[in-house]
């Protein structure tokens, strides 16, 4: 696996993004998986507002499903199956706004996706609607795939067996997301101006129709669950 990022000009709020990835993308070759930064995604889709006058604690309830707030301008929320700060508000190389997550992103995937099979004519290709992400316990952020299509997001390996021949119970692997991290590690997070990534030889399972979405956990069985419930 090859993961080229694409250096590209500053993209504009309301610009075309298949217009923009056919301007700064040649070429695609078959087996390859494209990351796009979620504000890219978001910005295409006018997805802004500005900073001055908004209140923004109020901007964060307004997006979040669950908001517990930490103190004063953050908060850890739930919303669109994810954990996250201020519901991924973010505010940075937004030039003076407030970047909020893209509307249905895994919508945004598909109609990407498609449209690079046509206009690109290939059979095996993957689109990934990238963000950034933290985990718990942990400094730094690695990556999340808001929306995904074109391949299965998960490799199950539940019912085989490991090694030493028992049975595997649990272990699920996170496809999307392992390579939204690759992806995101290359595009960085900072004046790169790297929204997009380019993955080649992507060890993913390709598949022609769309992809339902897999990876939310119902907030009630989430391992981590307990812990926002605790938040006082």
């Amino acid at each position: 696996m090859i993961v080229h990022p694409i250096k590209t000009a500053v993209f504009a709020i309301g610009e075309d993004l298949r217009m923009f990835l056919q301007r700064w993308i040649p070429s695609v070759s078959e087996g390859s998986v494209i990351c796009v930064a979620s504000k890219i995604a978001a910005l295409s889709q006018r997805r802004v507002r500005p900073k001055d006058g908004i209140d923004k604690d109020a901007l964060v309830q307004g997006e979040a499903e669950r908001m517990f707030p930490i103190v004063p301008g953050l908060a850890l929320t739930y919303k669109d199956g994810h954990w996250c700060p201020n519901a991924g508000i973010d505010a940075s190389n937004a030039f003076g706004c407030y970047v909020l997550w893209p509307e249905r992103p895994m919508e945004v995937a598909e109609t990407v996706c498609r449209w690079l099979r046509e206009t690109y004519q290939v059979k095996d290709v993957g689109v990934i609607i990238t963000d950034s992400r933290i985990f718990p316990a942990r400094h730094g952020v690695t990556a999340v795939a808001l929306g995904y299509a074109g391949f299965r997001a998960l490799k199950d390996y539940r019912g085989q067996q490991d090694l030493a021949g028992r049975p595997m119970e649990y272990t699920v692997v996170n496809v999307a997301d392992a390579l939204a991290t690759a992806g995101s590690l290359v595009m960085g997070e900072g004046s790169e101006c790297q929204p997009l990534a380019l993955i080649e030889n992507a060890p993913v399972e390709f598949v022609s129709e769309p992809v339902v979405e897999e990876l939310t956990i119902d907030p009630e069985k989430d391992l981590f669950g307990v812990l926002a419930n605790r938040i006082v």
